[in-house]
């Protein structure tokens, strides 16, 4: 999948493997043909079997769609279980059809978009299950492990995901600055940085893991160069962190 993965050849096996990553499948009446159709692809199943095979977990953590009401997703402490609405998804469709030439290209795009979060939904579970320290914002320490995941990969397509939820980003931003909505209506006070500084902080992790690959975010003007040559020391230093933070659960070969 990526190269964090492959990390856990470099570690020793220290904690104990008392739980996986669980499927659970349910009835979906609005949206069945969409889940029918990721359980199709094996897209949970895939993403379980990977980490399951790498991770070691102090119990089971349950992986499933849910129709939510919202465009949401979202990890659940007490029923230790991340929850994958399958509104947002089909948001996704809707925002990446407007700038896709094809059905087919705007599915790949929002699926990508929709695999990022899933992932910043992993590091949610694991900041509870394994008890992982985090300083300053999660919700910023778990979009550096989503980028992480993707960008520690030799090949540039591993980025996609991460491309594809920064748009998404921009897209909100886009959006809000079209309804003319004001200042004080922004929520700073959410736990979540706003959508134009979660905008500029992928593009920046994914011009720091690759700054020659990338370099067009600075010369097109995407990125500003006050913030690009920071970028590759930022991104070091979070993605050394997350390695750090899983050292200790990495298993020491595949099961």
């Amino acid at each position: 999948m990526c190269a964090l993965l492959m990390c856990l050849f470099m570690f020793q096996d220290a904690s104990q493997d008392n739980g996986d990553f669980v499927v659970y499948r349910a009835q979906h009446w609005q949206y069945t043909g969409l889940a029918n159709h990721l359980h199709d692809i094996q897209y949970l199943e895939s993403f379980v079997a990977e980490w399951n095979s790498v991770l070691n977990l102090p119990m089971d953590i349950a992986v499933r769609f849910a129709e939510c009401g919202q465009a949401n997703a979202f990890y659940n402490p007490e029923e230790v279980s991340i929850v994958m609405c399958l509104e947002l998804l089909d948001y996704f469709i809707g925002v990446f059809t407007e700038h896709s030439s094809t059905a087919e290209e705007a599915f790949a795009k929002a699926l990508g978009a929709y695999t990022f979060t899933l992932h910043h939904e992993l590091g949610h579970a694991l900041v509870d299950v394994l008890d992982l320290p985090v300083t300053g914002k999660e919700e910023d320490a778990v979009d550096q492990l989503s980028a992480t995941i993707f960008l520690d990969d030799a090949d540039p397509a591993s980025a996609l995901p991460v491309l594809d939820a920064a748009f998404w980003f921009l897209s909100e931003a886009e959006k809000q600055e079209e309804a003319g909505v004001p200042l004080s209506d922004l929520p700073f006070y959410g736990e979540h940085s706003l959508s134009p500084a979660r905008f500029y902080n992928l593009l920046c992790w994914v011009y720091g893991s690759n700054p020659e690959e990338y370099q067009f975010f600075v010369t097109d003007g995407l990125l500003p160069e006050s913030r690009a040559v920071r970028c590759p020391n930022e991104y070091d230093k979070f993605s050394d962190a997350w390695y750090r933070l899983l050292d200790y659960h990495w298993k020491s070969e595949y099961e």
